[in-house]
């Protein structure tokens, strides 16, 4: 007894664990990309694998794609325990089997909800009341899919939240802050990721396909899931399946949030196709559009200090035209903000477009201007922002220039460093390499420095070695 179907492998890819130079890949399956999805699904019941069951398995995991059963409590309890904080589970248990463990587990923080799924829900409404993790208690199978769809874009909006980066406009003459750095960056990185420019080929699916197979392990549930998306996936119509929350699109979202440089390049081929049918649909005209996004006090607190200053949502931004209403849907530390934003298309923007009557989507990586932000009576925000363009900051469109002028994409390992993120310089050094032929010169670059320098300090000499010097 105990695991009956392991962790859905589909969200794995393995890799060997080292973060240092030393060890550059040489294939990218050898590669290592955490999970790809954001939630993990734990189901624990006995009788879970009856025939039942099964095609509510399967429905689920189009909402989350990384499933888990189990069917003892013994073993379930051990292995939620054994979770890094940093991980997001939703728990579904049987009525009988939750009131032995709900007790145990529901302070744990990586579980996120629970859900009492039960034969007779009558029974176990008194005992569930005391408990704040538990969303629903329903013997209906579609209850549970629609709740935990709800559920699943809820805390998604709240990890979006993570994603809100402000920032001031520097000069090149004043010394840069690491917020800036950032974003600096960022920005770049999604200008090689979207343009068939800087790489000598174009990018497709097949890798990641190839990824997914290899990581799979034969399971039936995720090897249908890929052949879907070798079946559908439309290179013309991208956004379709961005924002229809397939799993490809999840895995993007996630990447972008926590911007995640090895999946962002398997999946460039999905950014470039998006960009390009942003570009073929831009607006032209200005507009003003909406969106209810879900923030701490912290993000409203750092928004309130920098007025006049700079927003960004590292994620693509989907925005209605049509005015919500002013009504809360936060809980405990986060708070309902009201975004509205006035938008006019000028050269050098990233793009944006309708995809549908109601709907505009603005690319990931587009900065706004923080107009105003107020307080409404009904203890929600109004936050008023203004799309701008790179011209408007200074010292990032003098990089984005030099970029497209140079075509050195090693300004972007130094930029990872001036922001403490060498590791993911590291990584990006790797993804390079996998790009371009052996004798290419950005290799024999990379690989000079590698050779001559210990693992624990290649950042550090690639960065007094480099030939383009950023500033």
């Amino acid at each position: 007894m105990g695991i009956q179907s392991s962790t859905n492998k589909f969200d794995y890819i393995k890799n060997s664990s080292s973060s240092t130079a030393s060890s550059i890949p040489s294939s990218p399956l050898d590669i290592q990309i955490e999970h790809l999805e954001t939630f993990i699904l734990v189901w624990l019941d006995d009788k879970t694998t009856d025939n039942q069951n099964e095609q509510l398995k399967i429905d689920l995991r189009r909402y989350i794609t990384n499933f888990i059963n189990f069917d003892d409590i013994k073993s379930c309890e051990q292995w939620l325990k054994s979770r890094p904080i940093d991980e997001k589970i939703l728990l579904i248990v049987s009525g009988r089997l939750g009131k032995r463990i709900v007790s145990t587990i529901h302070d744990l923080i990586p579980i996120i909800a629970i859900y009492i799924f039960c034969w007779i829900p009558e029974n176990h409404i008194e005992w569930t009341q005391t408990y704040s993790k538990i969303r629903q208690v329903t013997s209906k199978k579609e209850e549970l899919i629609q709740q935990i769809s709800k559920d699943q874009i809820y805390f998604e909006n709240i990890e979006d939240s993570k994603a809100i980066q402000i920032f001031k406009n520097r000069p090149h003459t004043k010394i840069l802050d690491v917020e800036y750095v950032s974003i600096i960056w960022y920005q770049l990185l999604i200008e090689i990721l979207v343009s068939s420019s800087y790489f000598p080929s174009t990018p497709s699916p097949k890798e990641f396909i190839e990824i997914l197979h290899r990581s799979s392990s034969n399971d039936k549930e995720s090897l249908n899931l890929i052949k879907e998306f070798e079946q559908t996936y439309d290179k013309q119509n991208p956004i379709q399946c961005l924002i229809d929350n397939t799993p490809l699109a999840r895995f993007l979202n996630r990447a972008l949030r926590e911007q995640n440089i090895s999946t962002l390049f398997y999946l460039r081929f999905f950014l470039l196709d998006i960009y390009n049918q942003l570009i073929s649909n831009q607006l032209s005209s200005s507009i003003y559009v909406y969106r209810k996004q879900l923030m701490t006090s912290q993000n409203i607190q750092n928004i309130q200090i920098n007025i006049n200053n700079y927003f960004m949502l590292n994620q693509f931004i989907q925005t209605s035209i049509k005015q919500p209403e002013f009504s809360s849907i936060g809980q405990n530390e986060y708070q309902t903000v009201f975004i509205e934003i006035d938008a006019q298309y000028h050269d050098g923007n990233l793009p944006f477009a309708y995809i549908n009557d109601l709907s505009v989507l603005f690319m990931c990586g587009s900065i706004f201007k923080i107009i105003s932000l107020e307080q409404n009576s009904n203890s929600t925000w109004r936050l008023k922002l203004s799309l701008t363009g790179n011209k408007e900051l200074d010292f990032l469109n003098e990089k984005i220039i030099k970029l497209r002028k140079t075509n050195d994409l090693l300004m972007i390992v130094e930029l990872l460093d001036q922001s403490n993120q060498s590791n993911k310089a590291n990584i990006y050094s790797q993804q390079l390499i996998r790009q371009f032929p052996p004798n290419h010169p950005l290799i024999h670059r990379i690989n000079n420095i590698i050779s001559k320098v210990q693992p624990s300090i290649f950042i550090s000499k690639m960065i007094s070695n480099l030939i383009f010097n950023l500033i």
